[in-house]
């Protein structure tokens, strides 16, 4: 029995279990993640013309990709993580790159670069390397800014205010977990550091004070206490 009135009419996308619950989905961007679909959409029902896909920035320029830095970035994670593969190396003016996606099999086309058909890895997503950093969530990245008419303290370490609310977080002493001091374009030095009790707590250690920065959810103020550090939210 036909089970046409079940959906609304019209072709879809048909993304594979397979494919969505692989550790290297889970670790791509929303980014990448819209641009699959988005690629995906070109597939025929069979997928006979795998291998021929575009991902030009006039092809998707009506589908809201205005972006071609954030095109480009989202292409090269799909590829990186194996759901994407090139199999013609566009030129210009007028030639545009060919893509296939991995968990389908690669159909010949006389078109193709040399070496495409034999190096083309069906199901590369289940090998590639997973994006480990965003899948613990922990990709985020701070920048630090010099709030306006103030200059940064040039200061090696952070200052003992600041490593003090280590000690008052828990009720045993702490160690914070410092990352790499980040410079501004102006040369002036800030100090960017984690504490390992807060998740994704952040103090900046500026001219004139202290400051912590938290997430959403995270209630630092119990533990500032008379440590003088400034609440960012």
């Amino acid at each position: 029995m036909s089970n046409a009135g079940n959906r609304d009419a019209g072709l879809f996308v048909a993304l594979p279990h397979a494919v969505l619950t692989s550790v290297a989905y889970r670790g791509l961007s929303h980014t990448a993640r819209s641009l699959l679909i988005d690629i995906a959409m070109q597939l025929s029902p069979r997928g006979e013309n795998n291998g021929q896909l575009l991902c030009s920035r006039n092809h998707f320029a009506a589908m809201g990709w205005n972006s071609a830095g954030t095109l480009q970035r989202a292409k090269d994670e799909l590829i990186d993580a194996g759901f994407l593969f090139e199999t013609v190396k566009g030129q210009r003016p007028n030639r545009a790159s060919w893509y296939a996606v991995t968990w389908m099999s690669l159909v010949s086309h006389p078109r193709y670069d040399v070496g495409a058909m034999e190096t083309f890895h069906r199901s590369a997503y289940m090998d590639a390397p997973p994006n480990i950093a965003r899948l613990m969530g922990t990709s985020k990245k701070i920048t630090p800014l010099v709030p306006s008419g103030r200059t940064a303290a040039a200061s090696p370490v952070p200052s003992e205010r600041a490593m003090g609310l280590a000690a008052v977080l828990s009720e045993g002493t702490k160690t914070p977990v410092f990352a790499a001091s980040a410079v501004p374009s102006e040369g002036h030095l800030l100090d960017v550091f984690h504490l390992e009790d807060l998740p994704m707590t952040t103090c900046l250690n500026l001219a004139g004070g202290d400051w912590v920065m938290t997430e959403p959810g995270v209630d630092a103020s119990p533990a500032l206490g008379s440590t003088g550090l400034e609440l960012l939210h």
